[in-house]
């Protein structure tokens, strides 16, 4: 039997979205905060072979450029990530 391929469904994700109060994420942030890099590099990396590995098909997914952000400001940061096995 023929594997049937299906295509990933990611939840919709757009940083740029307007929103009622205030009008853009983009005014929460200050000019020259580091999350401003870390956006700028993240839109700019090629996730060809990161989008591969998944399967598709089931319920909609999160888009990896919308969790990678979370990944590099805990790299990025002193804290201890949550320990989930206490949990």
């Amino acid at each position: 039997m023929k594997k049937q391929y299906l295509k990933p469904i990611f939840k919709s994700y757009n940083q740029k979205q307007l929103m009622l109060l205030p009008p853009s994420l983009d005014e929460l942030i200050e000019p020259g905060h580091p999350v401003r890099i870390v956006d700028e590099v993240i839109d700019n990396v090629d996730d060809t072979s990161l989008l591969r590995q998944y399967k598709g098909g089931g319920t909609s997914s999160y888009h990896p450029r919308m969790l990678q952000p979370r990944v590099w400001a805990q790299l990025g940061s002193n804290q201890r990530p949550p320990d989930y096995e206490c949990i």
